[in-house]
């Protein structure tokens, strides 16, 4: 589940 860190925000894709 990788989201743009620009449209979600680094956090969520350091979640990957």
């Amino acid at each position: 589940m990788r989201i743009n860190p620009t449209t979600s925000g680094s956090a969520v894709s350091a979640l990957d």
